[in-house]
């Protein structure tokens, strides 16, 4: 499944509201930077804390990703796209072929939450995020 990742600077949760309002949506899997205690991928400030890691909002039978985006990704642009992979074969096949001519922003790795998470930039300009979770984004803050 592919999903929309869109990122915004510093009003996800604002835009979060706004879109579940307009589209009658369901926001799951929120996690705030602060959630992540001393393992958060950017030093926690009063500014930041609240912000948002990982959001997903459900419209229907889709769903799209949201974050505060603090140049974690390098995106060059407000969206990329997030495809969950079933295995680690696929992620690394789908990873070796995207990441030619193009630009690694985030090692294909173990994280906290997939067996596989990495972002490159593809030749055709386009963000992806290739992951093979664990189990659900909940997990995170756990």
């Amino acid at each position: 499944m592919i999903k929309p990742f869109i990122f915004l600077k510093g009003n996800c949760e604002e835009a979060l509201k706004t879109y579940q309002k307009a589209f009658n949506g369901k926001i799951t899997n929120l996690i705030k930077y602060k959630d992540l205690k001393n393992k958060s991928p950017i030093p926690l400030t009063k500014e930041n804390e609240n912000k948002i890691l990982v959001a997903e909002l459900t419209i229907g039978e889709d769903s799209m990703l949201f974050s505060d985006d603090f140049n974690l990704n390098s995106v060059e642009s407000n969206i990329a796209l997030n495809i969950n992979l079933k295995t680690t074969e696929e992620a690394e096949k789908a990873w070796n072929i995207l990441k030619e001519n193009g630009t690694i922003t985030m090692d294909l790795a173990k994280s906290q939450f997939a067996e596989l998470d990495g972002w490159l930039i593809d030749e055709y300009k386009i963000s992806w995020n290739i992951t093979v979770m664990i189990n659900s984004l909940n997990k995170l803050s756990q």
